[in-house]
């Protein structure tokens, strides 16, 4: 009887060993699908690892989904946090409250997608197409939006403290609220008419010394130094 016990545990942990890899399995290719060009077949992987739980259990952190057509996609909540969207298409995504904290968004599309309250700390945006989105609420702080494109955003109590705007065209977008303390900007970066950045605590950054600028970076960009 005592055989066949130890028999029985041995079956079971091999069938548990086997079921475990099975899922593991299935979750390298339900993410791999997600980084998919064609819309679809991306959709289709999303709505699996949303039932499976891999949008919010880290699975997905640091994730390269470079190119992928993630158009309308459901991210509510996700934690994409250091994931790259190099070049990505997250058109009219929904991305409400999702972490994006430190991730690479560079080039990517984010028109008219909705990231309320969404984290994007430290992340990366330069040249990234955000024109009509949602990004009321959400936190800004430290990312790098060099020369994106913000035309007609909703920035309203965003937090951008410390955000990198050179070259960026926040032209028509709503800033009522949005903290702009210590952003830095240049000559190129277009704001909505009549909006003073400087009275909203923004600097030209063409007009810090070498001194000056070493602070701002040691300050928000302590990682870089």
């Amino acid at each position: 009887l005592e055989g066949q016990n130890e028999y029985s545990s041995a079956t079971l942990i091999l069938a548990r060993q086997a079921l475990e890899k099975k899922e593991m399995e299935l979750k390298e290719n339900v993410i791999a699908q997600m980084a998919s060009r064609n819309n679809s077949f991306a959709l289709e992987a999303v709505g699996i690892a949303t039932d499976k739980g891999w949008l919010y259990d880290g699975s997905l952190e640091g994730v390269k989904f470079r190119n992928a057509n993630l158009m309308r996609a459901d991210f509510q909540s996700a934690n994409f946090a250091g994931a790259d969207f190099l070049s990505a298409k997250l058109t009219g995504a929904n991305l409400r409250g999702a972490s994006l904290y430190g991730a690479i968004l560079v080039l990517a599309n984010f028109e008219e997608a909705d990231l309320l309250n969404a984290n994007i700390t430290g992340a990366f945006l330069l040249r990234a197409k955000v024109a009509g989105a949602n990004l009321a609420e959400a936190n800004l702080t430290g990312a790098n939006l060099q020369q994106a494109d913000f035309a007609g955003t909703i920035l309203w109590k965003a937090n951008l403290e410390g955000a990198d705007l050179a070259g960026a065209n926040i032209t028509g977008a709503n800033l009522g609220g949005a903290n702009l303390k210590g952003v830095v900007y240049d000559d190129k970066t277009r704001w909505p008419d009549g909006f003073d950045p400087k009275s909203a605590g923004a600097i030209n950054m063409g007009e810090l010394s070498e001194e000056e600028m070493d602070v701002w970076q040691k300050k928000y960009r302590p990682a870089q130094q």
